[in-house]
């Protein structure tokens, strides 16, 4: 549920660490009163969220990877960079399977527009993937970062960038501007080295000076987060949507997308399925719940509090038999040395 209720009063994030996850503005969530305006990937806690009506974080997943730079939803998949392994993953919406797309990149800089994935090989070249056929195509343009914004690509080779639109896969020059702009949320694209400027909403696409509204920490609009929360009004987030709307009628994946939120129990699994301990110790009842799953993985767990409930059940239940307590033992003399004393005396009794 997407409200739009102060939807334009920027409010200030936690940390300067989110990303914009492009694409998204168009899930509709079940239950969540989310404000406008799209996911955002926080690297900090390793997840994708929504912010609610008063600035809060509504977690929609946890990566379990380290995710940074700019991500993009088509179709059900968001395609983001995972900065520790230095690849670009997909993520189901709907399922909340990863996988790598199996790109040899170089930096989290990547761009898709339509259906081609643009981003930096590791000769520094601008290089495309179609994400229909699966196919790689390496183009002669030097290349240091690349980002844009619907059918705008732009392309920084460290000196000057070009602009270009995007057809059928196809770059066309439209602009060049000397230094390395990239293109930020609230609708322009800014030079990373001085205060210059290029408005998106113009056509001119001229370079303009100027930038004292940009502001020290991130701010989410209805656009996204951003450092030019001032940029912001009305008619602008009116001419960027009716900009998407274009785009969409060309490109029927930018469509509304309904998601259900997974239940405890499917994110329960999947933090199993992950060896998430973390996650898995903060939920007792569901260890309770299912300690026979547990324990068939638990020879990978060292947290104490995940030992400590599946013991307590195993001595205090007449449903467990030969098999489960030595899975319990087995993993304890793996993992257990330096657990407390309440945890090694279940472990205790569990041999006897």
């Amino acid at each position: 549920q997407q409200s739009k209720n102060n939807s334009l009063e920027p409010i200030q994030l936690q940390h300067n660490s989110f990303f914009n996850a492009y694409g998204t503005e168009y899930i509709d969530f079940d239950i969540v009163q989310r404000r406008e305006g799209p996911m955002l990937v926080d690297y900090q806690k390793k997840s994708l969220c929504f912010i609610g009506q008063n600035g809060e974080q509504i977690t929609f997943a946890e990566l379990g990877f380290k995710p940074c730079g700019t991500a993009y939803l088509r179709e059900n998949l968001i395609y983001l960079y995972d900065c520790d392994l230095m690849k670009i993953k997909i993520f189901d919406i709907k399922t909340h399977q990863i996988a790598d797309l199996g790109l040899q990149v170089t930096s989290s800089a990547f761009f898709i527009a339509d259906s081609t994935l643009f981003y930096v090989n590791r000769n520094y070249m601008l290089a495309k993937y179609d994400l229909i056929a699966k196919t790689e195509i390496c183009t002669e343009l030097k290349c240091w970062t690349v980002s844009g914004h619907g059918d705008c690509v732009a392309v920084c080779n460290k000196m000057r960038t070009t602009v270009f639109e995007e057809k059928l896969g196809q770059l066309f020059k439209k602009k060049v501007a000397n230094g390395c702009f990239e293109f930020d949320a609230a609708g322009v694209f800014c030079n990373l080295e001085n205060d210059e400027y290029i408005d998106l909403s113009e056509k001119e696409f001229e370079v303009k000076t100027g930038r004292e509204f940009k502001t020290e920490s991130l701010f989410y609009t209805a656009l996204g987060a951003t450092y030019y929360k001032d940029l912001v009004t009305e008619e602008r987030v009116q001419k960027m949507r009716d900009f998407d709307k274009k785009l969409g009628q060309k490109n029927p994946q930018q469509q509304a997308i309904k998601v259900k939120p997974l239940s405890e129990t499917e994110l329960f699994d999947r933090a199993l399925d992950k060896a998430d301990w973390a996650y898995v110790a903060k939920h007792s009842n569901l260890i309770k719940n299912n300690v026979g799953k547990v324990l068939s993985k638990l020879k990978d767990c060292r947290e104490q509090a995940v030992y400590e409930i599946v013991g307590f059940q195993l001595i205090h239940t007449e449903e467990c038999d030969i098999t489960m307590l030595r899975q319990f033992a087995e993993a304890f003399v793996a993992n257990g040395r330096d657990f407390g004393c309440e945890c090694k005396g279940y472990a205790t009794e569990v041999k006897q």
